[in-house]
């Protein structure tokens, strides 16, 4: 089963600048998850979603028999835990779920800043 770090369900522990508690990663420990590839498409995503504010994700198996990923993510409006934007994708392959949502939070973000209401 896929979800947070080692840290437990909520955090890894540690704090992002804003000292609001790190993100929780996604363990591999199924096919799809265990390729070097995936590993680092998942770790790419990650870090561009923490650098548009996302205050947590999770990546989890979903679905009856658990074929399908449900990838979830949470991101600050204004810079703080208190107000986000939330969204999520289900897709069979983990990666393009997680794609999937970073293709929405980056239009979401370019949207609200030319608008100027984005505060990160």
């Amino acid at each position: 089963m896929s979800g947070w770090g080692t840290g437990g369900p909520a955090t890894t522990g540690a704090s992002n600048a804003n000292g609001t508690p790190a993100i929780g990663r996604p363990v591999a420990t199924e096919a799809p998850l265990a390729s070097p590839q995936a590993q680092a498409a998942m770790a790419a995503i990650q870090q561009r979603l923490q650098a548009l504010g996302a205050m947590r994700y999770r990546l989890e198996p979903w679905g009856d028999a658990g074929r399908f990923y449900r990838f979830t993510c949470d991101v600050s409006i204004d810079g703080s835990a208190e107000r986000l934007q939330h969204w999520e994708s289900i897709d069979a392959n983990p990666v393009r779920a997680m794609q999937d949502v970073l293709a929405r939070v980056e239009s979401w973000t370019a949207q609200t800043r030319s608008a100027g209401t984005w505060r990160r």
